[in-house]
């Protein structure tokens, strides 16, 4: 389905998935990032490391709507880092960008454009579930210091994904005013991950 030799990153995790991209099929993420990806990087599924049947799996998966496997949607995310960054820096910088291009449309501004930092963090699991299934987030928030658990099944996210997470959840922050927000990711597991968030 990937090119090991060409996508070592993307043909890893799938294969690190107990059903490739079958597997999971209660964790599901919505549609507007993928497509996001796909308009920004037309030719990205030109790469010769991408076979056919990956296309097809993807574009199936937005055809049929909002939702999609989150496996795909995943695969695309590194997909992208591959073919298009030289880094994972670049990646990450990437995901800032897009995650707040996101947040901006109409249909989230609701979500993400609240009156204060905490209330991002306060109500960062009603955000997560209004774009993702089946994996759980859960933010502690004290004053203008917090962490952020994340839980899901085993390999579904790589790390890079997870940093990628923790670039939007700092787009959320900046969205909401948050000046000099610093956020690491302290741990990184195969079914969890926990990061430390504070602001000024």
């Amino acid at each position: 389905m990937l090119d090991p030799n060409s996508l070592p990153l993307s043909a890893a995790y799938v294969a690190a998935l107990p059903r490739g991209l079958d597997s999971y099929p209660q964790c599901r993420v919505r549609t507007a990032v993928s497509r996001l990806t796909l308009e920004r990087f037309p030719k990205l599924l030109a790469h010769p490391g991408i076979a056919d049947e990956y296309k097809q799996r993807l574009r199936g998966a937005l055809a049929d709507g909002e939702w999609m496997p989150e496996t795909v949607g995943t695969t695309l995310r590194i997909l992208t880092r591959e073919i298009v960054f030289e880094s994972d820096a670049d990646y990450k910088a990437w995901t800032f960008e897009i995650s707040s291009e996101v947040f901006r449309r109409p249909a989230y501004r609701v979500l993400m454009y609240v009156m204060s930092p905490a209330l991002v963090m306060l109500g960062a699991t009603r955000r997560w579930n209004a774009f993702r299934e089946g994996t759980k987030l859960v933010a502690n928030v004290s004053g203008n210091v917090g962490d952020i658990r994340l839980t899901f099944p085993a390999q579904l996210y790589p790390l890079l994904v997870l940093e990628g997470f923790g670039e939007a959840f700092r787009a959320s922050l900046v969205a909401a005013r948050a000046r000099n927000v610093q956020l690491a990711l302290d741990d990184a597991q195969s079914e969890s991950a926990r990061w430390s968030v504070s602001w000024d």
